[in-house]
């Protein structure tokens, strides 16, 4: 596959992996990639840990579980993020292109599905199960990945007091895309677990279960492993395939 290719055919995997173990071949030429990426003054600030152990997964997972269920529990995942998520063309907030678009859903929620899009049904939800039922499925999806990687950065380089902060996460998120090009032209499916950030006494529990030092900070979760030749779609499935044309965000000289 050509880069062109990865570009176009790069995603989130938000499926279930295969039982094919990922090679150290495989492992070494996807950390290969991530440092290949700029940082600042080639500061390379990251740690990078690489959690293949079934009993660490396991309790991985059951932290990305509970964090799915709280979250929606609470209900702040849809306060702060429901603006960005669209079910069909009539209850669309936001312009075609953007957002996530959520087109296959449990039948529980099919009645349900705008308001919990607009974060106008919580009650219902959390009457139905919805946190109990995603969080459980949260839970497999990480329990099931043959590898999950743990994303460390140095604070000295990660300082929000000045532009390092900025720096580094820059750097991070070009490392980050460098893997994900790399692992789609292998047919290994990443994941970006941003669910335990939502939740920050159990984003300090998994830091801590790594043994974090007090001189680096944890900034990112991911799953991996190989896909399937059919991908069967996620009970609750939101994707993000659709971009919008560059007429709606260039503009020559100015901004427009």
């Amino acid at each position: 596959m050509d880069l062109q290719s990865a570009i176009d055919n790069r995603h989130a995997y938000n499926g279930f992996h295969t039982d094919e173990a990922v090679t150290q071949e495989e492992l070494q030429k996807l950390l290969t990639a991530f440092n290949k990426a700029p940082s600042q003054f080639n500061s390379q600030p990251w740690k990078v840990v690489i959690l293949q152990d079934k009993d660490r997964k396991i309790k991985l997972a059951e932290y990305c579980g509970d964090a799915m269920r709280i979250s929606m529990q609470r209900g702040e995942f849809w306060e702060k993020y429901g603006k960005y998520f669209y079910h069909d063309k009539e209850g669309d907030k936001i312009k075609q292109g953007m957002g996530m678009k959520v087109d296959n859903i449990p039948a529980i929620l099919k009645t349900v599905i705008n308001f919990i899009v607009s974060n106008d049904s919580m009650k219902l939800i959390r009457e139905k199960g919805v946190p109990v039922m995603l969080g459980n499925e949260n839970r497999k999806l990480v329990e099931k990945s043959p590898v999950c990687i743990a994303i460390f950065l140095r604070k000295e380089d990660y300082n929000r007091k000045d532009n390092t902060a900025f720096y580094s996460t820059l750097s991070l998120g070009m490392a980050i895309e460098n893997m994900w090009l790399t692992a789609t032209t292998m047919n290994i499916g990443m994941q970006f677990m941003s669910m335990p950030m939502e939740v920050p006494e159990i984003w300090s529990n998994i830091s801590q279960m790594l043994e974090c030092p007090d001189d680096y900070e944890m900034a990112a979760l991911m799953r991996l492993g190989h896909k399937p030749a059919k991908d069967a779609r996620p009970v609750l499935d939101w994707t993000s395939p659709d971009r919008l044309p560059l007429s709606e965000w260039t503009s020559s000289e100015v901004f427009r």
